[in-house]
């Protein structure tokens, strides 16, 4: 955002201070409006699951082919039902999960994550891309530090080894 001097408004410091203020505002309403309306209806059904644990939700903000990307696995894995056991073990894995911030780009969203895995603290960040019906199709984690990754790939192992997949209607 550009925004005059005072000698381009031919303006007083009042009248000045009235302009800025409406330029801040026409710049943060417009920021506003681009964030809520870019948020794809998957990212709505993401945190829905993260909040509630709702499996429904999980599985309709999938795309059949979404990938998924573990910081554990040499390989992204595809597939719905995959992906579904994945994030949801995770899930149960990580306590404490909390959202901090969130960027949002065209089709693509970052969110920055703190948990815990027993008694390690891991940060982390979701990379998180839609299709144009705003499923997700493909969700890559990082994790960080090293100690707790791999306390988070230990838990995750067995947490998977005893799980069965989770069922869900669609």
């Amino acid at each position: 955002m550009r925004i005059p001097t005072s000698s381009q408004m031919n303006c007083n410091s009042a009248s000045v201070t009235r302009k800025l203020l409406q330029y801040i505002e026409i710049d943060i309403e417009r920021s506003n409006r681009t964030m809520t309306n870019a948020l794809p209806d998957g990212l709505t059904k993401w945190h829905r699951f993260v909040s509630e644990k709702d499996m429904q939700a999980l599985s309709e903000a999938l795309a059949d082919d979404v990938f998924f990307r573990s910081p554990v696995l040499w390989k992204p894995i595809q597939g719905r039902a995959t992906a579904l056991l994945y994030l949801s073990s995770a899930g149960r894995v990580l306590e404490d999960f909390t959202y901090h911030r969130q960027f949002v780009g065209d089709n693509a969203v970052v969110l920055e994550f703190g948990a815990h895995v027993g008694t390690l603290s891991v940060k982390g960040v979701d990379i998180i891309q839609f299709n144009a019906e705003g499923q997700i199709i493909d969700f890559e984690v990082m994790v960080r530090p090293a100690s707790g990754l791999q306390a988070l790939a230990a838990a995750m192992a067995q947490q998977l080894a005893s799980t069965v997949p989770p069922k869900t209607s669609s």
